[in-house]
């Protein structure tokens, strides 16, 4: 029974929530979150969000976007961009981060292009040459749903860095749960 295996379970000691990224994050740990550890959560989060939001009109997706060349991009932006890529591949073109173009044109975005497409060959509208990155004319990128569970596994390594290892990250309905089996609950739309 839940209830059997509710007892059973430790109570997370601390909980921190914080708004970034078009949600709400809420973090909880079986350890009290020190301010060096909030103040390192918020700097990923924030700065994450300030680099690689398609929402931020100074990002840096956003001047690749715009300009189609960005030169010493961050690692963590060519490490997931070249994941994108492979993830095109593995599922034959269904996973394709070019939906930016079209997220655009129904006004979901800082801008639209009506020129933009969805790309039909990513492998040659996105190019990664070492750190600087290019896009044909007519590709603009989203990460979306994407960017905020790399996020996710990225903050999860910042907790276990940390010593954090019994934690759940919750990032609106992204889930990444720490080293030791948590229960969570969902709730029924149909019956809340």
């Amino acid at each position: 029974r839940s209830s059997d295996l509710l007892n059973q379970m430790p109570a997370l000691k601390s909980v921190h929530s914080l708004d970034a990224l078009g949600t709400t994050w809420v973090f909880e740990s079986d350890k009290i979150f020190s301010n060096i550890f909030i103040k390192g959560l918020h700097d990923r989060i924030f700065n994450f969000e300030s680099n690689f939001s398609r929402f931020k009109a100074d990002s840096l997706l956003t001047k690749l976007n715009n300009e189609k060349y960005l030169r010493d991009a961050p690692d963590e932006l060519i490490s997931m961009l070249q994941f994108a890529r492979e993830m095109y591949v593995v599922s034959e073109g269904y996973f394709n981060i070019s939906v930016g173009s079209q997220l655009e044109k129904v006004g979901y975005g800082l801008k639209a292009d009506k020129h933009a497409r969805i790309s039909g060959s990513l492998l040659e509208d996105l190019i990664i040459n070492g750190s600087d990155v290019s896009l044909s004319k007519h590709t603009r990128l989203d990460l979306g749903g994407f960017g905020k569970g790399w996020l996710v596994d990225s903050i999860h390594d910042y907790f276990i860095q940390c010593g954090q290892t019994d934690h759940i990250i919750n990032a609106g309905g992204d889930i990444r749960v720490g080293t030791k089996k948590q229960i969570l609950y969902v709730e029924n739309p149909f019956n809340p």
